[in-house]
């Protein structure tokens, strides 16, 4: 017979971020796993290395299995982390095909409005957790930014700012072999020579130092760097 593993025997089940993790959606850093325990098991004790992550309707669902269903850890997961990260949340899930908008819908119906609001900023064309972060937090300094833009000749770029201003967002596992760097260089001068500026941040830029990206795209957006005319080929 399989064993359990330890939050089950405490009243619990394996959720939130980590049930999200092991369906490919893109989480914050946890170095811990996330359970989720009913309100009369709240008070058994956890071994170290597991976080009871509480939410009101979750919570109140009984435990009958020991892995929460991607749905219940959505959920949990959207009253676990901040807004910027809940919607990352949610356009991984969009992204990967794991939930429609629809089903998004229905299961925040009945959440608080602070989180039901959250759908009006969820875009299931971003493709990594730093796109989602990065898009949603110059949106909220009123720049407009676009995911995942197609541009002829050079392929679909992360973000797009105004019509000039591309924004591409590297991880370690993507980006790092020659093969790849290569590639990216030879897009940056064609991109370059249309006219367009680039700018390339890492996932730790956004997820550890957004003072910084953000201070630099604020400064090309207020010197209208972002604006003019693409040349063509």
């Amino acid at each position: 017979m399989r064993r359990l593993p330890a939050p089950f025997h405490a009243g619990g089940a394996l959720g939130c971020l980590s049930v999200l993790a092991r369906q490919g959606v893109w989480v914050p850093r946890t170095y811990v796993l996330h359970v989720r325990r009913t309100r009369q098991h709240a008070g058994r004790k956890l071994p170290p290395g597991i976080k009871d992550c509480q939410h009101r309707n979750v919570a109140m669902s009984r435990v009958t299995r020991p892995v929460d269903s991607l749905g219940q850890a959505l959920l949990s997961a959207v009253a676990c982390v901040g807004v910027d990260e809940a919607v990352a949340i949610m356009d991984s899930a969009l992204n990967l095909g794991l939930l429609s908008v629809e089903e998004l819908v229905e299961l925040l119906a009945d959440e608080p409005r602070s989180r039901r609001d959250l759908l009006q900023k969820v875009d299931g064309r971003s493709e990594s957790g730093s796109e989602s972060l990065a898009r949603v937090r110059l949106t909220r300094q009123g720049i407009s930014v676009t995911p995942q833009v197609e541009i002829d000749g050079v392929g679909r770029v992360d973000l797009l700012v105004g019509n000039l201003l591309v924004i591409e967002l590297d991880s370690v596992a993507h980006h790092t072999s020659v093969r790849n760097y290569r590639a990216d260089r030879a897009r940056d001068a064609l991109l370059v020579s249309r006219g367009y500026r680039v700018l390339r941040f890492t996932y730790e830029d956004v997820v550890d130092n957004w003072d910084f990206v953000e201070r630099i795209v604020l400064t090309l957006v207020r010197a209208r760097l972002h604006k003019g005319t693409v040349m063509s080929d």
